[in-house]
């Protein structure tokens, strides 16, 4: 069996829009404080060019070219 170590980064978007609004709707702001830490580490992680790639390490940040397996 193979396991995936990475995200499509619009996943990781997605995941972050759920998030705000959950706190938004339920008042806790747990979930925008989750999301605001991967935005940072996205803010932060060392873009090739300058552009996002496709595929994040969900075990690092980084950038990957979608070939991560364990």
């Amino acid at each position: 069996r193979r396991v995936l170590f990475r995200s499509v980064l619009a996943e990781v978007g997605t995941l972050h829009l759920e998030f705000y609004y959950l706190s938004e709707i339920t008042g806790d702001p747990v979930f925008k404080e989750k999301v605001d830490r991967v935005r940072q580490v996205l803010r932060d992680v060392e873009k090739p060019r300058g552009l996002y790639w496709n595929f994040i390490s969900v075990a690092t940040g980084d950038f990957t070219n979608g070939n991560d397996t364990g």
